[in-house]
């Protein structure tokens, strides 16, 4: 309820933040009208990829509108904060109202805030630093670092890189492949066989047999849950641990970031497919 309520309140003050802007460039009524018409447009697209037609588009609209519309959301919520402050110095008589009506200063120092603003965060999104967390999973990691399982049901990726010569990219792999390695950064993740994993005493064949069966039915779920949205599942990552009394169990989350998925044989990055899935 807090979360609806402070979209409600969002929304109300759209309409503050499109005053503003009509008053602040000292252009003509038209040009005032554009840059209104801009805004309507971008909340629209922001409302609309957040509703279950984004998934009816075509994949590369549905990216534009994905981006545009919450790129746009944040610039909103940014102008908002400044127009604030603002019209605070304003009553307060520390700031003129000449700085925030037909002043071509103003814009461009706002323009250029907004530009710092988007370039610092794009900055750190794209360059961003990985660093180790210890969790409480309820379940003990398997193999010291961990165990991650994949379960394939296209041969793509690294699987092509390994097997190409005996399989083409994108034949299904029927069941779903399944295949370990030991999360180990250093020495790449290698892969590790159930008798590997026997021999290595990481876990008895039965829990490894648990674990193979567990995995190919979370996958099932996962890929049917997609299909419904016109989606493919072409493989997918878990984490397995034990718990308390031996027994094999999943101890991460099912995420987005973990799964390689395709829209009408288009791949879909993380971020656009929570937002699809979720529509």
């Amino acid at each position: 309820m807090r979360f609806i309520f402070l979209v409600i309140l969002f929304l109300c003050l759209l309409p503050y933040v499109a005053w503003h802007l009509w008053m602040l460039p000292p252009v003509a009524r038209w040009a005032r009208w554009m840059v209104v018409g801009v805004m309507a447009l971008c909340v629209g697209m922001c409302i609309f990829s957040l509703t279950r037609y984004l998934d009816r588009v075509p994949m590369g609209l549905a990216k534009v509108v994905y981006n545009v519309g919450n790129k746009s959301l944040i610039v909103i919520a940014y102008l908002l904060m400044v127009f604030l402050v603002a019209d605070v110095l304003r009553l307060v008589r520390v700031l003129p109202t000449a700085w925030v009506r037909d002043n071509w200063w103003s814009c461009g120092v706002l323009l250029v805030a907004l530009g710092a603003v988007f370039v610092y965060g794009s900055v750190h999104y794209y360059h961003k630093e990985r660093v180790a967390l210890t969790l409480d999973s309820h379940g003990k990691e398997l193999g010291g670092g961990g165990l991650e399982v994949i379960c394939r049901l296209v041969a793509t990726g690294s699987f092509i890189r390994r097997y190409g010569e005996y399989i083409a990219d994108g034949t299904p792999l029927e069941g779903g492949y399944v295949e370990c390695t030991f999360k180990n950064d250093a020495k790449g993740d290698p892969l590790v066989t159930k008798d590997g994993l026997v021999d290595l005493g990481v876990m008895t064949a039965e829990q490894y047999d648990s674990l193979k069966a567990m995995t190919q039915a979370i996958t099932k779920i996962v890929a049917d849950d997609l299909k419904a949205k016109g989606l493919d599942l072409y493989d997918i990552k878990f984490e397995f641990g034990y718990d308390a009394e031996g027994n094999v169990m999943l101890i991460d989350e099912i995420a987005s970031g973990n799964m390689r998925v395709y829209k009408d044989g288009e791949y879909i990055d993380p971020m656009t497919l929570s937002k699809l899935f979720f529509a």
